[in-house]
């Protein structure tokens, strides 16, 4: 990895550990929950967007 691809990794996700927490207690937020591919832990990323109905 290069310097600057480690640096603009490090910035997002130390960005993204700060926001996430706070986003998924929008009521507008839904969450979208993954596992991991190697180490099978859940993920859980905030999206935007609104159910209505059944459907996202």
């Amino acid at each position: 990895m290069s310097r600057r691809t480690d640096l603009r990794f490090r910035a997002t996700t130390a960005f993204q550990r700060r926001v996430n927490p706070l986003l998924r207690r929008l009521p507008l937020q839904t969450v979208l929950e993954t596992r991991g591919r190697v180490s099978g832990l859940p993920r859980r990323t905030p999206v935007g967007g609104r159910r209505v109905g059944d459907s996202f």
